[in-house]
């Protein structure tokens, strides 16, 4: 356990999570899933891991949706000169 854990009062994760991409981060909630069905991951640990998770996806689609806007902004731009 390390000093954030033990603080909290949770256990750590049995397995990194992978977060470097929208497919790797599924991966991952499809992996804690897994591990809570099997009764390694306590309902605590996993209730708040899936929340993370859930806004960490949530912060990468409004990070796409704002990309589209820029360039649907562009394409207008340029169909209206």
């Amino acid at each position: 356990m390390n000093d954030a854990t033990e603080k909290q009062g949770g256990t750590p994760v049995p397995f990194k999570l992978m977060l470097h991409s929208v497919p790797a981060t599924r991966r991952t909630f499809a992996r804690i899933i897994r591990e809570y069905a099997k009764g390694r991951i306590a309902e605590s640990d996993y209730k708040a891991v899936i929340w993370g998770l859930s806004q960490y996806l949530g912060a990468f689609r409004l990070e796409k949706d704002i990309e589209l806007e820029k360039r649907l902004e562009a394409l207008e731009d340029r169909i209206n000169a």
